[in-house]
């Protein structure tokens, strides 16, 4: 029932994968907690992996669960550094390979045709003729709540373009006003929820 503190990024993930598909109506094109090596190492790369399908747009994700805002702005730009070749990888990795051939989504309904023709991201982009992408960045972090400093840190976070692509931030903040409860919160749950597969079928 404890959170170790290399399991904290999960629930990171995981609020953001609730945000992007309860909020903004996205489609996950594929959950990235499938996408573990094993328990205690999640896949490097993209943080969460999504369709916009009213504008047939894909949309690349990070997310950072800090300690302050600050310290959540600096690891996205250290991210955003490198983020051209993560998704060029992400394409090799996922979007074009076996993975998604059992997972029937918008992506593969829409895409999957010419993925399996493309050997790169590049060329995708041109055959699909994908003219935008979508970069929504989530960080939870402490107790700043002053609407107008966290909209001049976020700021601060370059918006720049990506692959010669139109990039449309998404710029996503959560103050976190009470950690230990809602680390409490998710423990119960997982506790929860760990007694009821412990008792199925007993």
């Amino acid at each position: 029932t404890l959170v170790r503190l290399d399991k904290m990024g999960k629930i990171g993930e995981y609020m953001f994968f609730c945000i992007l598909s309860q909020y903004f109506h996205f489609d996950c094109i594929i959950p990235k907690v499938h996408l573990t090596t094993d328990y205690n190492m999640s896949v490097y790369g993209i943080d969460a992996l999504f369709i916009d399908k009213r504008n047939s747009m894909l949309l690349f994700g990070e997310s950072k669960l800090t300690c302050n805002l600050d310290n959540g702005v600096s690891l996205i730009k250290e991210s955003l550094n490198g983020y051209e070749k993560q998704i060029k990888d992400e394409y090799d990795l996922i979007l074009s390979g076996e993975i998604l051939k059992n997972y029937k989504n918008e992506f593969t309904e829409k895409y999957g045709d010419v993925s399996e023709l493309c050997f790169s991201f590049d060329e995708f982009v041109q055959a699909a003729q994908i003219e935008n992408i979508g970069i929504p960045i989530f960080i939870a972090h402490g107790t700043e709540v002053d609407v107008k400093l966290i909209t001049e840190k976020l700021k601060k976070i370059p918006q720049e373009r990506i692959c010669g692509l139109n990039c449309i931030y998404y710029l996503i903040s959560l103050p976190i006003c009470n950690k230990d409860k809602m680390i409490a919160s998710f423990t119960k749950k997982i506790k929860e929820k760990l007694e009821q597969y412990q008792n199925y079928g007993s």
